[in-house]
């Protein structure tokens, strides 16, 4: 079978050996990038078939290996223990991309750095942690979710975070470390920032101005900076001439 691969491989490389410069390929064959047919600066469109590790610029179409990595764009699909791919994604590692996907689904999920994504729409699912530096759309992850910007839904039955952020977060602790404005809902819930929106878990806390609704067990806010209504057994609003209230209390 080594053979086979071996002899493919020396067939590719010899029919691309004429062109050095970065071009365009239908297939392309790997064992370990820089081991491949064809230069890592050139593009796939077609198949590409890698054994431990593969590296082109833009793939599209069916990218089979161990790990592949696309470092500029990629759409379609690949199968693989560590891939990218602006369609779908199965695997366990993924490298970064400079166009995210719309659809990823991973077992340990995604990292997109700022200066090669700027943008992530879709959805990112993952058995453990997703990762994205600005979010539009939906994180499902096991353990966590964490997005610098958030524009959605992050949904786990571990932690979320998000530094500013917009929309929904769902899970046994939500933390949003600057503003936001929607719903956290789950164990613990905390907002270093602005909040405009609701809070409703077991603990509700908010360290910036707060305009809306707590509901827990217990609530804390400040009364410089809160307008609004809290609901639960433990309600505190710091500062306020009624700091402390069970069962309701409110600032305006």
């Amino acid at each position: 079978m080594m053979r086979i691969w071996l002899a493919l491989l020396l067939v590719v490389c010899a029919s691309g050996s004429a062109a050095q410069a970065a071009g365009t390929t239908p297939l392309q064959l790997s064992i370990w990038s820089p081991v491949q047919a064809f230069p890592r600066d050139w593009d796939v469109i077609g198949l590409r078939c890698g054994g431990i590790y593969s590296q082109n610029r833009h793939v599209y179409g069916l990218d089979l290996g161990l790990f592949n990595r696309a470092t500029a764009s990629s759409g379609g699909l690949q199968v693989g223990a560590g891939t990218v791919v602006s369609g779908m994604d199965f695997g366990f590692v993924v490298f970064e991309s400079a166009t995210a996907p719309l659809l990823d689904l991973d077992v340990v999920g995604k990292h997109l750095r700022a200066d090669t994504c700027a943008h992530y729409t879709g959805l990112q699912l993952s058995l453990l942690f997703n990762h994205a530096d600005s979010l539009r759309g939906l994180q499902c992850g096991g353990l966590g979710n964490r997005a610098v910007l958030l524009a959605g839904f992050e949904l786990s039955l571990g932690g979320n975070e998000c530094f500013h952020g917009s929309g929904w977060q769902l899970g046994l602790m939500n933390e949003a470390r600057s503003v936001f404005n929607g719903v956290q809902s789950g164990g613990v819930n905390s907002c270093g920032g602005d909040l405009r929106g609701i809070q409703i878990g077991g603990a509700n806390l908010c360290d910036g101005e707060m305009r809306g609704l707590q509901i827990g067990l217990i609530n804390f806010a400040y009364a410089d900076r809160m307008t609004g209504v809290q609901i639960g057994l433990l309600n505190f609003i710091w500062g306020s001439p009624v700091a402390f209230l069970p069962v309701i209390n409110a600032h305006f």
